[in-house]
């Protein structure tokens, strides 16, 4: 999420209004080609994203992984009450729950651990 949507440099975090802080977790400017692009928050985005690192990049599980890490927000551990799927981001080694789908641009895959 922090690469720019045009031109896949880096984007550089801008400061947010008021009115953005509420419905965004970030602003920012690419500085090559001046493009500026939000990371929402959980209940306005779209599809699933990690929530550490903002990747699409993610894998389906059927069940937490002893090795790797599980989030520490209370939100996305409750979400298993609700029946939310598991998901692992390959990046930085996280698994939490949420009930948004995976992006369908091909870049996350699907995946069923036995």
């Amino acid at each position: 999420m922090l690469a720019c949507p045009e031109c896949d440099s880096v984007g550089k975090r801008r400061p947010r209004t008021l009115f953005e802080r509420v419905f965004n977790r970030a602003k920012l400017k690419c500085p090559r080609c001046g493009d500026v692009w939000y990371w929402r928050r959980y209940f306005f985005q779209k599809y699933t994203r990690c929530p550490e690192c903002g990747t699409a990049r993610l894998s389906r599980r059927s069940r937490y992984d002893r090795i790797d890490r599980k989030s520490d927000s209370l939100l996305r551990r409750s979400l298993g009450l609700f029946g939310a799927p598991i998901y692992h981001c390959t990046f930085c080694r996280l698994q939490f729950r949420d009930f948004h789908g995976l992006e369908p641009n091909g870049k996350a895959k699907a995946q069923a651990q036995a």
